[in-house]
């Protein structure tokens, strides 16, 4: 077994870019020859991962002495007797590709990493037309690998396997590639016991800002004079959400483009709309 540490904000050169926090460390561990396992976490704030008494592994990195690296544009990094290589790119934003030296084929190639205190996004590009996808239970869908377009939910619940594209009792976070003509396959563990779902689209998809904003929502506020005080809370806690939904409770008669002229009048929603303007909110709406 090898293990080899990266903190990448002491590698010259490497831009983290927006998505990533100040200091990110990333553990890579040959376990054996055919088998790595790759860590990415942030050093100064711990995060809860899956117990090691669940699947067994090394959670706390060792402490290895620092060796600055010479810029480059990239790391490559292996084992000898292993035909895995594992290459970090210095380029904004930072990413990894994990490859064979043996067919120069890419197994994974990590290009878009999002890495936030509630939000993980991690995208890999697959060959076009040689690559085909299996796992990722428990669902129901036409066929049993993936095609463009499928989307997959891991988050249990108790439903019968009665409608297509559900999600069912388990998950699991594990899915095979098969690659053709070579008929090589190999796997890939997501080890997070968290929810979530994985889309297989046909080119990338950049999300627009807003999506990754703090968003606050719930049903049944009365007046303007509820949504005041959730702001007001909100600025008292040093918590910076920045968009507020309403639902329809503001609404005259539940009718779109309207405001109820007893508990959401004009006059007060634009008091309002002034007050999150000057504090953590940019906008207000539904």
């Amino acid at each position: 077994m090898c293990l080899i540490n990266v903190t990448l904000t002491k590698i010259d050169g490497i831009q983290l870019g927006n998505f990533l926090p100040s200091n990110v460390f990333l553990l890579h561990n040959f376990e054996t020859k055919d088998h790595l396992r790759v860590r990415i976490t942030n050093s100064d704030r711990p995060r809860w991962e899956v117990p090691s008494s669940v699947i067994s592994r090394q959670i706390q990195p060792p402490r290895l002495p620092y060796h600055p690296l010479p810029p480059r544009t990239y790391y490559h990094l292996s084992v000898p007797g292993s035909d895995l290589l594992l290459t970090l790119r210095s380029t904004s934003p930072f990413g990894y590709i994990v490859a064979c030296f043996s067919n120069h084929d890419a197994l994974f190639d990590a290009s878009d990493i999002v890495f936030k205190d509630h939000y993980l996004q991690l995208s890999t590009s697959l060959p076009p037309g040689r690559s085909s996808i299996y796992g990722f239970g428990e669902h129901t869908k036409k066929t049993f690998w993936m095609v463009e377009g499928d989307n997959v939910t891991l988050w249990n619940i108790d439903i019968l396997a009665l409608y297509r594209y559900k999600n069912l009792y388990g998950s699991s976070p594990f899915y095979m590639d098969l690659r053709t003509p070579s008929g090589t396959t190999h796997g890939v563990l997501l080890l997070n016991n968290n929810g979530m779902d994985v889309d297989l689209i046909g080119r990338t998809v950049t999300e627009y800002h807003e999506v990754f904003r703090l968003h606050q929502c719930r049903y049944m506020y009365k007046n303007v004079s509820d949504l005041e005080r959730v702001v007001a809370s909100y600025a008292a806690a040093g918590l910076p959400p920045e968009t507020m939904w309403t639902d329809i409770n503001y609404m005259d008669g539940h009718m779109d483009f309207t405001l109820d002229p007893v508990n959401f009048p004009t006059d007060k929603m634009n008091q309002f709309l002034d007050l999150t303007r000057s504090t953590t909110m940019a906008r207000a709406a539904r």
